[in-house]
């Protein structure tokens, strides 16, 4: 009888400790959305646990969110069949005694732990943190692994809970998992981002381009060439020697063979006489220190191209292909294809300034932001 009140009481006690609610970050977006969640989750007195992995793990160490961190010498994504499995399996240990599962979906890994869940009482949450419905090079083809395997989806981008999700042009992703729309924007960041470029101090003698780098096959076969590509045309026509391209190299491409930053050395040592001075990033500042120096910023493909509009850095997205872009399809950033153009926006943004208001006023509606965003995701947590 003893024995049986002390298992009971050990039992209550499991119950009692149990968070109601595990979030597993895997990838670095959504990592700032999840660290805002947990003061949400604070305030609410909701029980909480944080579990994360490679460079969703390192994103939450900058932002100080206390987590449980999931170790492996190679990458989740990479890991064989049976070692993915038990990975899987290790990570759901932690989520023991938890009533909600809330995941990203950048990381085909994700599908991996769902796969693997065997508790079907446990309530499974997807969240989609990009602000398009389509972005081709990896992350969509995770979302159709991850998506069709929860019970719930909480999209950032709250105009993308009543519209399709696709997988590739024309092509939607099928679930049946409840859409809710929570309107999140990480604002702070923002914030952060201007005032930071409010300090840099613009210098008439040189201006400073910052191309931003990603990390997917598309980008190294269409990306990066196609702006060195642009660089070396522009600079054989025209004097570019008074401006200084810093490239800021996406955290995961060292990971993945440092492929662009090979191509720019190699492109560094055969640059026209009147190419831009090219250096890389110091890796000792952050994301954000990093793009506030520019007076332009470029990029091929970003979730982040809406947060440099709104705040105030002129910016152009480099790409002989049309893509699914908030910048870009609500007119504040030009997408540049060819030498001449790019020569003529480059000059042009250099010398502009912030946005007009009513161009931030687009990226807000386009991007879905809501400024109850904490309120709705209670809300879409309880239902």
């Amino acid at each position: 009888m003893k024995f049986i009140q002390m298992l009971l009481a050990f039992v209550a006690i499991s119950v009692m400790n149990a968070a109601d609610l595990t979030i597993i970050c895997l990838h670095p977006g959504p990592a700032g959305h999840f660290a805002d969640f947990t003061k949400v989750l604070d305030k609410e007195k909701i029980s909480y646990q944080v579990v994360a992995a490679e460079k969703g793990a390192e994103e939450l160490k900058k932002r100080q969110i206390s987590f449980i961190e999931f170790k492996r010498d190679v990458l989740l994504k990479d890991l064989p069949p049976t070692e993915a499995a038990a990975a899987a399996e290790k990570i759901l240990k932690l989520t023991a005694g938890s009533q909600k599962i809330l995941l990203d979906v950048g990381n085909p890994f994700a599908a991996t732990i769902l796969q693997n869940l065997k508790n079907t009482t446990v309530e499974t949450i997807a969240y989609y943190d990009n602000p398009e419905s389509l972005v081709e090079g990896g992350y969509s083809e995770s979302v159709s692994l991850v998506l069709p395997k929860v019970q719930k989806v909480f999209f950032a981008n709250k105009n993308l809970a009543s519209t399709p999700i696709f997988i590739h042009k024309n092509q939607p992703i099928s679930y049946t998992a409840h859409p809710y729309g929570i309107g999140y924007c990480d604002m702070a960041d923002v914030e952060n981002i201007a005032r930071l470029h409010g300090q840099h101090k613009t210098s008439p003698q040189e201006k400073v381009l910052v191309y931003v780098g990603g990390a997917n096959d598309k980008y190294y076969t269409a990306g990066i060439t196609t702006f060195l590509k642009l660089l070396t045309e522009a600079s054989q026509k025209h004097d570019l020697s008074r401006f200084h391209v810093i490239f800021r190299q996406h955290g995961r491409a060292l990971q993945e063979g440092n492929i662009d930053g090979k191509l720019i050395q190699e492109w560094k040592k055969n640059a026209p006489n009147m190419a831009p001075r090219l250096t890389f990033s110091d890796t000792k500042e952050s994301f954000n220190e990093a793009i506030a120096k520019a007076d332009v910023l470029a990029y091929f493909q970003t979730s982040a191209s809406p947060k440099f509009v709104l705040a105030g850095i002129p910016v152009m997205q480099i790409s002989s292909e049309k893509m699914e872009d908030a910048a870009v399809d609500t007119g504040a950033c030009p997408r540049v294809e060819d030498a001449e153009v790019f020569l003529a926006e480059l000059i042009r943004l250099s010398e502009s300034k912030d946005y007009p208001q009513e161009t931030k006023d687009k990226i807000r509606a386009k991007i879905g932001y809501d400024t109850a965003w904490a309120q709705n995701f209670v809300q879409a947590l309880n239902k």
